[in-house]
């Protein structure tokens, strides 16, 4: 003997998605929905809500009306046409986006935030892992609050305690950069209107906080270091930079673009060489700006620097074209190739690189490999996170003592301003600045009859 069933239901199915609407008698005949969309696994494939309004199935008498149905089973299907087109029906709560969505959308090639993969897009992707980890990768982006961010450094700051010195930890900079890519992608999120406005905002000083609270549980300061070669090491390094033993591709980025930035230098192209027609043995009798020049682009909010070519530069890039670039130079010739990188990757078979479809730059883990090989070479101690920038930053201090023309100084570092330049990468306790500030202490203190320079630049250049 069959019994009929005690409430009312039907189901409606469209493409992917279904809606299952029945009716709850312990809730006063009330019409409930689940939406279910089949392409998804997991908790939130599904959707439970009330209709909207006070809709029901059954007359004053308890008895199903047909009229009465036709009114529920259209405003069903205007909630259900709203799930197809991926629309939040109205009075339902919108499903919220994971953090593994988050950042799945954020690093996708095709309509994500990065067109390539970059340094930036790894540091980004490491710190997804980490926090899909720390957080949960199901937890919504708009339940990440204040007390969240702050756990995170916190527990990557304990973890470091109880970690084996002698393997990779996660120190304060990769926390930093972790927190930072936290909310960098919920801004771009924010932006591309995927999360509410108000969602994951930055805390005022977040930065200057995971440091106070790094220092407290680890007991270490989180000063950046940055170690600078010599004035006489690096001397040292330009001289010793074309010997056979240092790879030709890193003796020519460091020749024509020692003071700038790594990064950018090793992504030149040979569309970015403006070689002024010369005859070669008149080079070294000719001036920068008479010998071509080099635009190293910019990145981001690092800006552009066009270098004009020293004689030595210019006799450096004649000898790459005729050397290791030979095979690529002959076919941009010929029109066979429309560019290629200046420091191509790969091994150099015969001192020349091998001629690719898609040829791709030197990493920066290859050109530090590169730069440790020319300090030993040069007979120049290899310092501890001393590297390509150890150059840069003395080149700062020597720069300043020869000229101080700001415009000159920017030029050759590749800053756009001074404040970074002189803030960052300056060093304030050089011998001859505190030389030159005893100086004058001893002078405005009314001892002794020493001239005092105007500036650092007048004594000791």
């Amino acid at each position: 003997m069959t019994t009929e069933k005690s409430y009312w239901s039907q189901t409606i199915q469209i493409g992917t998605h279904s809606v299952y609407a029945w009716e709850r008698n312990e809730r006063h005949g009330h019409i409930f929905i689940k939406f279910t969309d089949h392409r998804r696994s997991g908790s939130d494939r599904r959707a439970k809500m009330k209709v909207p309004g006070d809709l029901r199935v059954r007359n004053a008498k308890g008895a199903i009306e047909q009229k009465l149905v036709r009114v529920v089973l259209r405003r069903i299907e205007q909630l259900a046409d709203q799930l197809f087109f991926g629309e939040a029906p109205s009075g339902a709560k919108p499903r919220e986006m994971t953090l593994s969505e988050g950042f799945d959308r954020v690093l996708d090639f095709d309509v994500g935030k990065y067109p390539t993969k970059t340094r930036r897009w790894d540091e980004v992707a490491r710190a997804a892992r980490r926090l899909c980890v720390l957080l949960g990768k199901q937890k919504p982006w708009t339940e990440v609050g204040p007390g969240d961010v702050r756990g995170i450094w916190r527990r990557l700051a304990k973890e470091y305690m109880r970690g084996n010195p002698s393997q990779p930890r996660c120190g304060a900079r990769q926390a930093e950069v972790t927190v930072d890519a936290l909310y960098a992608t919920a801004a771009w999120l924010r932006d591309e209107g995927l999360l509410p406005a108000d969602t994951l905002l930055p805390t005022t000083k977040w930065r200057s906080r995971l440091k106070s609270d790094w220092k407290e549980i680890v007991g270490e300061s989180v000063e950046p270091r940055r170690p600078r070669h010599t004035q006489e090491e690096m001397r040292r390094l330009f001289e010793n930079m074309r010997r056979p033993e240092v790879d030709p591709r890193f003796a020519l980025a460091f020749d024509v673009g020692g003071e700038q930035r790594l990064g950018q230098v090793l992504r030149c192209k040979r569309s970015q060489l403006d070689l002024t027609p010369v005859d070669v043995s008149q080079i070294s009798v000719l001036e920068p700006g008479q010998l071509g020049s080099l635009k190293v682009e910019g990145s981001g909010q690092k800006r552009a620097s066009i270098i004009f070519l020293t004689s030595e530069q210019r006799l450096a890039v004649e000898s790459a074209l005729s050397g290791y670039l030979a095979d690529y130079e002959t076919a941009f010739i010929r029109g066979e190739v429309d560019d290629y990188p200046v420091f191509p990757s790969g091994r150099l078979k015969a001192g020349r690189a091998k001629l690719s479809p898609a040829p791709q730059a030197l990493t920066r883990d290859a050109a530090l490999k590169m730069f440790r090989r020319l300090e030993e070479v040069a007979g120049v101690s290899r310092i501890k996170d001393r590297g390509w920038y150890g150059v840069r930053r003395v080149a700062t201090d020597v720069a300043e003592d020869l000229v101080r023309d700001e415009r000159v100084l920017n030029s050759l570092t590749g800053h756009r301003d001074s404040t970074t330049r002189r803030m960052i990468y300056q060093d304030h306790e050089r011998k001859e600045v505190l030389v030159e500030a005893a100086k004058v202490r001893r002078a405005i203190r009314g001892r002794g009859t020493t001239v005092v320079a105007r500036d650092v630049a007048t004594s000791v250049a």
